[in-house]
């Protein structure tokens, strides 16, 4: 297989170059793999897996799960913040969202006697899964998937605002 080298656009970049910015097509992306599908994998350990390792997609919570891993989302989410701190202007993001929810899954696994009841130990993932689901069923115009975004955002917001000895009386 030959490389091209550094620097060098193929012919269709060329070509795009010389169109105006707005103008210029997007080219097409491959398929996420088997692993990322979520119609491949829901309802199983995989599946807790990959909300261990990236969460959801952002732009297709219904069909997949990121492509991005643990570590570039997590300098992602430092940049984002470094931003907002900055100017002042923005608020949490999906990427936010997904590293909340795979922080959730380590705990739930931390806590859980057995895969089983990794989903009790983890409430935040367990409501974003089945608003997720509520959500997937409906047409796709009809879908509100901004709302489990948003849920495990405000979730998170009030399980981090409980002191201490209440976290523990409810976790028991």
């Amino acid at each position: 297989m030959c490389k091209k080298p550094t620097g060098d656009k193929t012919f269709l970049e060329k070509i795009q170059l010389r169109k105006h910015p707005c103008r210029r097509a997007r080219f097409s992306v491959a398929p996420p793999p088997d692993s990322l599908t979520l119609s491949n994998i829901k309802g199983g350990l995989s599946e807790l897996k990959q909300f261990e390792i990236s969460g959801p997609s952002a732009s297709g919570p219904c069909l997949g799960f990121q492509d991005i891993r643990e570590e570039p989302q997590s300098k992602i989410i430092e940049i984002i913040e470094d931003i907002q701190k900055q100017t002042g202007i923005g608020g949490p993001t999906r990427t936010r969202v997904n590293q909340i929810l795979r922080e959730d899954v380590q705990s739930g696994k931390q806590k859980a006697s057995g895969y089983s009841d990794i989903l009790e130990q983890a409430p935040l993932l367990q409501n974003f899964m089945k608003c997720r689901d509520e959500e997937c069923v409906k047409p796709s115009r009809k879908r509100n998937i901004e709302r489990c975004f948003n849920q495990v955002l405000i979730d998170h917001k009030s399980s981090m605002k409980k002191p201490a000895d209440q976290q523990d009386i409810a976790q028991v």
